[in-house]
Parts: structure tokens; C-alpha cells; sequence
């Protein structure tokens, strides 16, 4: 408990202990998240605010009525991400990000 704390607080405040970089380690999580392509499509958890979201929607109901494209969407209030970080040194962890009501997608829209 005292090393997640520990950890917790170099990242919160971008302390630099080593070579343990709090920056580049936020970074790496983004860049180091899973996504799913399967069906010849994205399966992707993204986190947005409510005028972001509605620009992503009209996008897509846009190329879908355009016949570029066929889209669900699934909205949930949180998410859990799940960890596998041998050392915060290495820049190879990976991170599992999914809806934290479960993983329920939405049906194409046509």
C-alpha cells in the first residue's frame, strides 16, 4: 500500500525520482492502452466530456448517412483500467481500459 501511495504522489505532483519520469509514464499509458479490432472494426474506451461527444456523434451520423460508415455506441458514467506494469522503469506496460458497467456494445446504426 505504502508503494502504490508512493507512486500515486510522484505522479500527482510530477515528482522525478531516478529515472522514473511521471510525464513520459502518463504518456505511456495512453500510448500503451488496448483497443480491439475484430468485425473489421474499432472497439475503442474513450473519456470525453458531453460537447465532445456530441461533435463525435453528428460525425458519425453524418458518414453513416453517407454510407462511410456503420457506428455504435455505448455509454457508461466510469471505467476500470487494469494494469500490467513489471517496473514503472521499462516503457512496455500495458493498460486495459473497459466500461466499468461491463463491455455491453451498442448495435450498429445503419
Amino acid at each position: 500500500m505504502a508503494a502504490t501511495v508512493f507512486a500515486f504522489a510522484l505522479i500527482r505532483w510530477k515528482i522525478t525520482v531516478g529515472r522514473f519520469d511521471p510525464v513520459v509514464y502518463r504518456r505511456d499509458v495512453a500510448d500503451n492502452s488496448d483497443f480491439r479490432k475484430f468485425d473489421d472494426g474499432l472497439k475503442m474506451t474513450v473519456d470525453i466530456d458531453s460537447r465532445r461527444l456530441a461533435e463525435i456523434e453528428a460525425l458519425l451520423r453524418d458518414a453513416a448517412a453517407r454510407g462511410v460508415c456503420r457506428y455504435g455506441l455505448s455509454k457508461q458514467d466510469a471505467a476500470l483500467m487494469t494494469c500490467i506494469v513489471l517496473t514503472a522503469l521499462e516503457r512496455d506496460h500495458m493498460h486495459f481500459i473497459d466500461g466499468a458497467a461491463g463491455a455491453t456494445p451498442a448495435p450498429p446504426s445503419i
